[in-house]
C-alpha cells in the first residue's frame, strides 16, 4: 500500500486534533542574517576596546623585554644553574674601590671602612690601591693585589672600567657593587677571568637605580672584587639540604591542611546539599547558612588568610596549615555538596521506602555513591595545596616559600633555582602519584 510523504515544513499530525506530534522536533525560524552580523560586529568592537584599555591599564611595555634582555638572560641563566653539587672553596675577597654618586658632596664623603689604603684611594680621581699581601687560607699562596677604577664619581647607569692585577691566575671572579645609606644592598656588576699573570680589565655599568648610587649620608659606595675556586671532591651543598628540609615541610604542611579540611568539610557538605536538606523550612535555612559559609570562605584568598593567621598565631608552618584548612574547606565543601546533589535518587527513594531515617539513608544510599568522587576531589585538593604552600612562605606561612623569598631578596639566583627545581619535582611527582592512586581506587 503506497504512502504519501508529507513535506518537511508540514508537521505530521496524529489523533491530537491536528496539533504537531509531541515526538516531532519543533523548528524555529532563524534570526535574520543582518541581526547576527550586527551582534558579531558589536561584540568584536567591545572585545577590541576592552583589550586596548586593558593594555594601557596593565602598563604593558614590550620594549622593556628588549631593553632588559641582558638582565633577564643573566637571571634566568643563574636560576638554571641550581646550587646542588658543590666543592669546598677557597677564595679572595677585597673591597678595593670606593666611588660616590654625582650628587653626593665629595668633600663630605667618608670611607665606610677607614684604612690608609682606602683614604688614599679617595684622594685620586683615578683611585688605585696597593694592598698588603693577601694570604691564601692554606698558607701556600700569597697575592699582591692592585685594583683601579676609571672614575670615582659616577652617575646612575654610567659605564666604568675596572681592572686589577695580582689576583689568582686563570680564575673567574665577580665584581660587586655595595651601596650604602638607607638602601644599602649588594648588586652584581659582572664577572671576569684573569689571565696567566692574574690580571683582568672589565667594563661594568653602575646600577641604574639612583637610590643605590646617590645617597644623602655622604658615605661612598664600594666596589668589591672576589675570586673563589674549588678544592677537594664534589659534594651536596648546604643549599640542597636546606631546600630538601623545607620542601618536606611544605608537603606535610599541605597534607595537614588537607586532612583538617576534609574532616570539617564532609559534614558541612551534607548540610549544603539541596537534595538532602531543602525539604522544609528548617532544612532550607540550614542549607542557606551552609552555602553562605562556603561562599564567604571561598571568597578570601589563601594568602590573605596566611597573613591573618601569621599575625594571630605567629609566623611559621602552623599559620600556613590554618590558612590552607579554611581555604580548602570552602573548595572541598562545594565540590562534595555538588557531588552529593548529582547522585542517583533511586537508591535514596528505595531506602526511604523501607522506613529508614535520614542518617540511615545517608549511610546506605548516599555515601556509597559519593566515595569515588570524594577520593578524587581529596587527592586533587592535596595536589593543589602542595603548590599553594610553596608561596605561603612569602607571607610568613612557612614551607619552602620562606627561603625562596630570602634567596630572591639576596639575589642568590643559583639557590633560588634550587628551590624552584625542588618545587617542580614535587609538583610533578604529586601529579603522577595522585593519578596512580585515583586509577587504583576508583
Amino acid at each position: 500500500m503506497a504512502t504519501v510523504e508529507q513535506p518537511l515544513s508540514q508537521p505530521r499530525t496524529g489523533d491530537t486534533g491536528g496539533k504537531p506530534d509531541a515526538a516531532q522536533p519543533v523548528y524555529k525560524q532563524p534570526k535574520p542574517i543582518f541581526l547576527r552580523s550586527w551582534f558579531a560586529i558589536v561584540l568584536t568592537v567591545l572585545l577590541v576596546a576592552a583589550h586596548v584599555y586593558g593594555w594601557q591599564k596593565s602598563e604593558i611595555d614590550l620594549g622593556k623585554l628588549v631593553e632588559k634582555r641582558d638582565n633577564i638572560g643573566q637571571f634566568i641563566g643563574r636560576i638554571l644553574q641550581p646550587d646542588i653539587i658543590g666543592y669546598d672553596q677557597k677564595g679572595l675577597q677585597t673591597t678595593l674601590l670606593q666611588v660616590v654618586g654625582s650628587l653626593t658632596p665629595v668633600e663630605q664623603a667618608q670611607p665606610v671602612e677607614i684604612s690608609e689604603q682606602l683614604e688614599a684611594a679617595l684622594q685620586s680621581a683615578n683611585p688605585q690601591t696597593d694592598l698588603e699581601p693577601i694570604a691564601d687560607p692554606s698558607g701556600t699562596e700569597t697575592y699582591n693585589v692592585t685594583a683601579r677604577a676609571s672614575a670615582n664619581t659616577v652617575t646612575p647607569g654610567q659605564k666604568i672600567t675596572v681592572s686589577a692585577s695580582g689576583l689568582r691566575p686563570n680564575s673567574e671572579g665577580n665584581i660587586i657593587w655595595r651601596s650604602t645609606g638607607t638602601n644599602a644592598a649588594t648588586q652584581p656588576l659582572g664577572t671576569f677571568k684573569t689571565d696567566a699573570n692574574g690580571t683582568f680589565t672589565a667594563e661594568v655599568q653602575v646600577p641604574e637605580d639612583p637610590e643605590r648610587v646617590i645617597n644623602t649620608y655622604s658615605y661612598p659606595n664600594t666596589i668589591a672584587i672576589n675570586q673563589s675556586w674549588n678544592v677537594g671532591g664534589p659534594q651536596l651543598t648546604d643549599t640542597f639540604w636546606t631546600v630538601l628540609d623545607k620542601i618536606i615541610e611544605t608537603i606535610f604542611l599541605a597534607l595537614m591542611g588537607t586532612t583538617f579540611a576534609v574532616i570539617l568539610s564532609i559534614p558541612l557538605s551534607f548540610l549544603a546539599s539541596r537534595n538532602l536538606m531543602a525539604h522544609n523550612l528548617v532544612g532550607n535555612t540550614v542549607y542557606g547558612v551552609a552555602r553562605t559559609i562556603l561562599n564567604v570562605l571561598r571568597s578570601i584568598e589563601v594568602l590573605i588568610l596566611a597573613v591573618i593567621f601569621g599575625a594571630t598565631v605567629g609566623l611559621g608552618p602552623f599559620a600556613g596549615v590554618l590558612a590552607l584548612t579554611l581555604h580548602s574547606i570552602a573548595s572541598l565543601g562545594k565540590l562534595y555538596s555538588e557531588a552529593i546533589e548529582s547522585i542517583d535518587p533511586g537508591p535514596i527513594e528505595a531506602i526511604s521506602a523501607t522506613g529508614a531515617n535520614r542518617i540511615q539513608m545517608i549511610v546506605y544510599a548516599v555515601v556509597p555513591q559519593f566515595i569515588p568522587q570524594f577520593m578524587s576531589f581529596t587527592l586533587y585538593r592535596w595536589d593543589i595545596n602542595v603548590r599553594m604552600s610553596t608561596v605561603l612562605g612569602f607571607v610568613g606561612g612557612g614551607g619552602i616559600g620562606y627561603i625562596l623569598q630570602s634567596y630572591i631578596q639576596l639575589l642568590e639566583w643559583n639557590k633560588a633555582g634550587t628551590a624552584i627545581l625542588f618545587i617542580a619535582i614535587v609538583v610533578i611527582a604529586m601529579d603522577f602519584a595522585s593519578a596512580k592512586i585515583r586509577a587504583a581506587v576508583l
